[in-house]
Order: C-alpha cells, then sequence, then structure tokens
C-alpha cells in the first residue's frame, strides 16, 4: 500500500470519527432520550382497527382510573394494551425473516415497521439483527460503533462459543413488547469464521459438532417460549448468516422493488434458495429448510407509470404469492428515518399530512396482512 492511499485512509477514518460524533448527537437518539410513541385517536383507531368511538370511550375510562395523573395523558402503549389484551398462547413463537440479496429494497425499514406493529397490537417480539450494517439496532436508538461489543450480538452464538441469545436480548427502550438482539460491524467478520470453522470441520467450544448453518437455530428456538414473535433481519447478500436465517424460518417475507433489475435479483434469490436446499438434501440427507410460507412484499412504489407497470410485472410473476399490501414511496418515511424514527414514532407527520396518512395507512395494512399470512387468525382484541 502507497504512502499516498494510507494519507488517504487516514483522512477519511478521521472524517468517519467525526461523522459518528455528529450523527450521535443530531440524529442518532441513545436509549436515554428515545420517547414512547402517543397517538391520536384517529391514529389508534385505524391502527387497531376499531371504530374512533369505541377508543374514545375507553381512553376516558382510563383516564379516570388514572384520576389526577391521567388528565391530559395521550394514548399510548400502556393504552394501547387495554385494547390490545395478549391472548393466549396456542404455540411456539413464530420465526418470520425478513430477506432477500438485493439492498435498497426495505428489507429493515419492513422489519423495524412489522416489529412496533406487532408490539403495539398485542403481540411479544424480538427482533434480532444481523446485518452488520446494524440499520435495525441504529432505530432502536443506538449507535453499534461506539455501544456495541461483539459479545453483545449473535456473533457468539454463530462462531461457537455460545449455545443460546439470553443474555444478548435487550428491552427496546420506547416499546414495552419490543426487545432485541443488537448487530455490529463484527458481524462480517463472523460470517467469515463461520465458514472457516465449516470448512475445517471444527467443532463448538463445548466439543458439540459445529454446523454452521444451525447455529442460529439452536439460540432461536428457546427464545420461541417467550415471545410470539421473532423477525430476523437479514444483510442486503448471500452471507452463511443468511443460511442460518433461512433455516430456523418459518415464513419468509421478501421485500422487492418493483423495477426489472429488482425482480431479476429476486428471481435469482429464489434460485439461490433452491439450490441450497438441494446442497443440503445432498450432504445432510434431509432438507434443512423448514419454512411454511413465503410471500414476496412490493416496495418503493409511487404514482408514476413506472412504478404501475414493475407491480404489474411483479404480480404477474409471483401470483398468489406477493402480498396485497404495497409499500410506497414516501418522503415521511424517508424523513423519519433520517432521524432513526419510524412511522409508529411520530405523532404527526414531519412535512406532509398527506403522505404521512398514506404511510400510516401501507404499514398498518402490511401488519395485518402478514399477521394472518403468519398466525393464520386475529389475535385478542386486536383489529
Amino acid at each position: 500500500m502507497s504512502n499516498q492511499t494510507e494519507q488517504e485512509i487516514g483522512v477519511l477514518v478521521k472524517r468517519a470519527e467525526i461523522g459518528r460524533r455528529i450523527l450521535m448527537e443530531t440524529a442518532i437518539e441513545p436509549h436515554r432520550r428515545k420517547e414512547r410513541p402517543t397517538f391520536t385517536g384517529n391514529r389508534a383507531a385505524a391502527m387497531l382497527g376499531l371504530t374512533r368511538s369505541r377508543v374514545q370511550s375507553a381512553f376516558r375510562s382510563y383516564q379516570e382510573e388514572l384520576g389526577g395523573a391521567g388528565k391530559g395523558r395521550e394514548m399510548d402503549e400502556a393504552f394501547l394494551r387495554r385494547l390490545t389484551p395478549e391472548a393466549p398462547r396456542s404455540g411456539p413463537g413464530r420465526v418470520v425473516a425478513i430477506a432477500n440479496q438485493k439492498g435498497g429494497v426495505g428489507k429493515t425499514t419492513t422489519a423495524v415497521h412489522l416489529a412496533q406493529y406487532f408490539a403495539l397490537t398485542g403481540y411479544k417480539v424480538v427482533a434480532i439483527d444481523l446485518d452488520p450494517q446494524a440499520s435495525f439496532s441504529h432505530f432502536m436508538g443506538l449507535n453499534p460503533d461506539l455501544e456495541i461489543e461483539d459479545d453483545d450480538t449473535v456473533i457468539p452464538l454463530l462462531i461457537g462459543s455460545r449455545h443460546d441469545l439470553a443474555a444478548q436480548v435487550v428491552k427496546a427502550p420506547h416499546f414495552d413488547r419490543l426487545s432485541y438482539v443488537p448487530s455490529s460491524l463484527g458481524l462480517a467478520w463472523a460470517n467469515e469464521e463461520m465458514a472457516r470453522r465449516q470448512e475445517r470441520n471444527l467443532k463448538c467450544d463445548d466439543g458439540s459438532p459445529y454446523l454452521f448453518w444451525d447455529r442460529l437455530r439452536t439460540g432461536v428456538d428457546p427464545l420461541r417460549n417467550d415471545f410470539d414473535l421473532i423477525i430476523l433481519d437479514t444483510p442486503p447478500h448471500v452471507a452463511p448468516v443468511t443460511y442460518n436465517a433461512l433455516c430456523c424460518a418459518d415464513s419468509i417475507i421478501v421485500p422487492t422493488g418493483g423495477s426489472g433489475i429488482d425482480l431479476a435479483s429476486t428471481l435469482r434469490f429464489i434460485d439461490w434458495i433452491n439450490e441450497t436446499n438441494e446442497i443440503f438434501k445432498k450432504v445432510t440427507r434431509t432438507s434443512q429448510l423448514h419454512f411454511e410460507k413465503l410471500r414476496f412484499l412490493v416496495t418503493g412504489m409511487d404514482h408514476y407509470q413506472a412504478s404501475i407497470e414493475g407491480l404489474a410485472q411483479v404480480q404477474a410473476v409471483m401470483g398468489g404469492y406477493v402480498l396485497r399490501s404495497i409499500l410506497p414511496r414516501s418522503s415521511e418515511v424517508y424523513r423519519a428515518a433520517q432521524v432513526y424514527k419510524t412511522i409508529y414514532e411520530l405523532r404527526q407527520p414531519i412535512a406532509s399530512r398527506t403522505h404521512w396518512s398514506a404511510a400510516c395507512e401501507a404499514f398498518d395494512a402490511i401488519g395485518r396482512e402478514v399477521r394472518d399470512s403468519v398466525f393464520g387468525m386475529k389475535k385478542g382484541g386486536a383489529a
């Protein structure tokens, strides 16, 4: 490496350090500053699928029960729990992987909004960040570059030094029913280490066989006893951790754009899943994939003709495997993400009420459709 190259890298490293500090000060909200979301009566009713009068009546009773402390109180998650009682568990929690090999199609946006939607509508949720970029962790109010060590993530599990994730599960600071496992850049190294261990036929630290595709399932299966829903946010490329996510998923949501390039990449991802399954059957003499449903979520849609044609193309190719709900391109979603917030963390629009309302309706519709697909029935009093 030349001196000029080293100098160039050194300058960029210093700029990156400054950039992280700026983000920490102006955009990323550490746990102590993450605010619990609140909702208007109309917004709560629409999200829960209830009438506004029922919500308002329940809210008046809620305020009366709180006495003086409840006067002027806004509708928050504590109140929503009144309207979304936790239903008796009918079995182990379900695992949903959000996956595609194409970047920029909204995987993390989908994962974090689904996690918050389910938490707000009566489900106990844990989301596992499997992407070295750690965008999901940013949405939880963390700066992974400064606050997360490798031992705080799935890395010990993936490389065979641990066999559970209990110590890595963190309570979300602003949603009572939401927990998560953060990520860090070290996960990129872990993917390489997993491949190395499998190639050299190494064992786990306790001497048990090391099966790289089965490491995540080892830690996820026990979580099914404590959570209704386990969401896996995967990286935008095929990696050992992607194999792991697919091998322990009950359902897979594949976000895809509507352009020809997006669709072509998504079709290759489906081919890869099939090829992976065939390899597993040859190596292990049985399929390691046990998901029941795979559905496509079309993202990045707008009113332009190209998007309309793109949506029609995806629907024509994938038919009934495409979710009816779509994720529109939204300036409100983009503006919220600039400060690491979601639509569910915005009580009011940032700039456009029209775009905010459309985004709220879209994410609620996606949540309901995924809920009915994953669980097969409505839960408790939530919609």
